[in-house]
């Protein structure tokens, strides 16, 4: 039986690692050090003599054994290599460690895993995905099997061979094992498994959002249509305190409030939407790194995440659908960047001397911004706008100045782009029927004398319309039900189809939003677009 010596390399380091007499071992050592002093340091940590130390003797001299384990590196014609030259130069793909009399065969940079975790929660009806770290490997070209067994002592039986595994009532209270086998395309690396802490528990019932699939059953494939939603998908950082389990979100049991459970729902949620395009606000980056990133793009989705400014831990994700769009460039900005270009030199001008100017640049409220193109010869051009603007209720002026500022950047990066270009504008506006903000979009204007002793008036430069309209909520909590969420389009677009909301009826079974059926303290709205 062959034995391998994993090999890795990186700017500064070299990893080596090999399992001798049954224990994984593994040494860091810089990539252009000499091969003498590695091999001695491995020689050492291997001599089952290496050190002898008399503890109660706090001046006691470390010796070391005589006898040393011998370790020699042969290259690919079996000559003993040098050991005056560097690591990198010594650790060579097919070259040869032999320790004793034991030889290594030397995989340089192999496929490897280096996290494979399986999620805390896993219910029947919710599939699962084991979250990985892989390098040199793709997720794509790597092999998965599953495994389930009544008992770890007991026998495994296979139940599925991709990365992906769906649990059905049959597996309740058996434990699931993942076995997972790292490949770059070419070859293939060592395999590793990871077995569930705790058996697969029952699913929680019908979820809020399986109605809502039945008018998303398949993808939009034609090219003069698109189905797009916009989400605020509840960040962790608003979930995992006492305060919210105790304030907040009280109704909610705490284990429903745990990222890994609300994770189970909100990917079975937006997969079984079909979408085009998905907008998310208040997306972290474990959010979108560990969870949505590597699933989505199992479903052909590409993703795109920018953080708010300062503290704030989240941001806005947007995935498009590859085989409709081909991305093209990110313009994203922060609101205090945006405001202070030419493009906003009279809305600076008529702040700038006043208190409003510092409460808008404190806030860390972004636009995410980005060109697609359909994926197709001269297929058109699409800006998608993405944002969550500021919460507090009385901060009318703000929103407004916010949405101001950041159109009439749109307005910049869209008139210097070479080919038309339309938009289509998402997110949390924080802003319920009659606000201000609502008001500006729809009669492209707005005089600040309404809101703030400031002389100036406020143009939008896009006529937009607001195709989700006003539903009855899109925030579902129990002292606050209020539409805040919405998507607006250019005359590009007519609409062709609204997914209707939840009634209120199947909220309250459970209080309110979040719960043990939906991930979300907000409704996310899908709309199905015809290109005029």
């Amino acid at each position: 039986m062959d034995h391998y010596a994993s090999v890795i390399t990186n700017t500064d380091d070299i990893v080596i690692e090999f399992i001798h007499r049954g224990v994984k071992t593994k040494f860091v050592r810089p990539l252009m050090g000499d091969l003498g002093k590695t091999l001695q340091r491995i020689s050492l940590k291997l001599d089952p003599q290496k050190k002898t130390k008399n503890n109660k003797n706090e001046n006691a001299v470390l010796s070391y054994s005589t006898d040393k384990v011998k370790v020699l590196v042969f290259d690919k014609d079996a000559n003993v290599v040098n050991d005056k030259i560097t690591n990198k130069e010594s650790f060579q793909e097919g070259f040869c460690m032999q320790i004793v009399s034991q030889r290594y065969i030397v995989q340089l940079n192999p496929p490897t895993i280096v996290k494979l975790q399986l999620p805390e929660y896993i219910m029947a009806g919710f599939p699962v995905y084991p979250q990985l770290e892989l390098f040199f490997a793709y997720l794509k070209e790597s092999k998965f099997l599953w495994f389930k067994s009544s008992s770890i002592d007991k026998e495994w039986e296979l139940i599925g061979e991709n990365y992906c595994y769906t649990p059905v009532n049959n597996d309740i209270m058996f434990r699931l094992k993942c076995v997972c086998q790292p490949s770059d395309g070419n070859k293939y690396g060592p395999f590793s498994e990871e077995v569930i802490s705790s058996p697969v528990l029952p699913g929680p019932g019908v979820c809020v959002f399986e109605n809502r699939h039945l008018y998303t059953l398949k993808h939009i494939e034609s090219y003069d249509k698109l189905r797009i939603i916009t989400y605020n998908i509840l960040a962790d950082v608003f979930c995992d305190s006492e305060y919210a389990s105790e304030v907040l979100y009280p109704y909610c049991p705490k284990y429903a409030l745990k990222l890994s459970y609300r994770m189970n729902l909100l990917i079975k949620e937006l997969i079984g939407f079909n979408a085009d395009i998905l907008c998310l606000q208040e997306c972290e980056l474990k959010m979108f790194q560990v969870y949505l990133k590597p699933v989505l793009q199992i479903y052909n989705y590409e993703g795109y995440l920018n953080l708010k400014t300062g503290k704030m831990p989240e941001g806005e994700a947007i995935f498009i659908r590859k085989n409709k769009f081909i991305y093209l460039k990110d313009f994203s900005i922060s609101v205090k960047e945006a405001l202070h270009l030419e493009c906003n030199k009279d809305i600076l001008a008529a702040i700038q001397n006043n208190d409003i100017f510092d409460l808008l640049c404190k806030k860390s409220s972004i636009a995410q911004i980005h060109i697609l193109a359909e994926n197709k010869t001269n297929g058109r051009h699409l800006c998608i706008f993405n944002t969550h603007l500021y919460f507090k209720p009385g901060a009318q002026l703000i929103r407004v100045l916010q949405i101001a500022v950041l159109l009439n950047y749109v307005e910049k990066v869209l008139k210097e782009h070479q080919t038309k270009c339309s938009l289509i504008m998402c997110g949390d506006y924080n802003s319920k029927k009659g606000d201000p903000l609502l008001q500006f979009l729809n009669e492209k204007s707005y005089s600040l004398k309404l809101l703030y002793n400031l002389d100036y008036v406020l143009q939008c430069p896009f006529q937009l319309e607001n195709v989700t309209g006003f539903p009855l909520f899109t925030v579902f909590v129990p002292q606050f039900r209020e539409t805040l969420d919405y998507i607006f389009v250019d005359e590009s677009f007519t609409l062709d189809g609204f997914v209707p909301i939840p009634l209120a009826e199947e909220l309250e079974v459970f209080c309110a939003l979040p719960s043990v059926v939906s991930p979300s303290d907000h409704i996310p709205l899908i709309v199905d677009l015809n290109w005029k």
